[in-house]
């Protein structure tokens, strides 16, 4: 069975640093799932519009992307909301 590799954009990887800070400051917290969510979106449309966008091996790996992007999409809304929002 052949693999298909492709060509993933750079995707910035939260550090233990920052899973330690976001484990106690809430405003962090949001941010951080915000930003993951922002990027994990960019990051499928990267794919959908690259060279290997009809590839049918990449189906799977973007089913599972929106996967994870409901579920990081759930997580925001269980959030507080920011300090200026209410």
């Amino acid at each position: 069975m052949s693999q298909t590799k492709f060509t993933i954009p750079f995707y910035p990887i939260a550090t233990e640093k920052d899973l330690a800070r976001a484990r106690r400051d809430r405003e962090f917290r949001r941010k951080l799932v915000v930003s993951n969510l922002q990027n994990l979106i960019g990051l499928m449309t990267a794919l959908r519009s690259g060279p290997d966008a009809d590839d049918p091996a990449l189906a799977p790996l973007l089913r599972e992307a929106a996967d994870l992007t409901m579920e990081l999409t759930d997580l925001v809304k269980k959030l507080p909301p920011p300090k200026d929002e209410g």
